[in-house]
């Protein structure tokens, strides 16, 4: 008998020409995009915040975070809210924009296999990936939060009130 083949349930998430992929279990929610407010001076990466269940989220554009361009939430945007795998008071999710509705992926030695590895070129990735015919991201979640709670403490130090409009969730 040949022993069962391991996977994990994943999101692909879309974006603009390529798609993140993400294990289920860092995915608290998908919704809507809805208003977005802009956070002065923050890096073109970061689009800005949401409120959602109370706490304010920063919102991050990944396509401007593996070196593409910025885009704004539109009429076939997501809000996609992450769980922070850091033991952070301050950041305990934070939001990522995509581009369209997020699908079921079971990743295995079958159905994803790795690319070229990278080498450090584009600092959020932690790996390119064939999934399923396509091609994919895995995003390093470790790197988006560790830039993430540097933009956190600034609005904390800056002791402005980064408001995300109106409550989600």
């Amino acid at each position: 008998m040949e022993p069962e083949e391991e996977t994990i349930r994943c999101l692909a998430l879309p974006l603009l020409g390529d798609q993140l992929l993400v294990p289920n279990a860092v995915v608290a929610e998908v919704f809507a995009a809805q208003a977005i407010s802009p956070v002065p001076d923050g890096p073109d990466w970061l689009l800005g915040s949401l409120t959602w269940r109370g706490d304010v989220l920063p919102v991050v554009c990944m396509e401007a975070a593996l070196g593409g361009t910025r885009l704004e939430a539109g009429t076939r945007s997501k809000i996609v809210v992450i769980n922070a795998l850091t033991a952070s008071e301050s950041l305990k999710n934070y939001a990522v924009l995509v581009q369209g509705i997020p699908h079921q992926v079971l990743a295995s030695n079958s159905t994803v296999t790795p690319e070229t590895p990278i080498n450090g070129a584009r600092p959020f990735v932690a790996a390119d990936l064939q999934v399923e015919g396509g091609q994919a991201v895995v995003p390093d979640l470790d790197a988006v939060e560790q830039a993430l709670l540097g933009e956190v403490d600034r609005w904390q130090r800056a002791g402005s009130d980064v408001g995300g409009g109106d409550e989600i969730g």
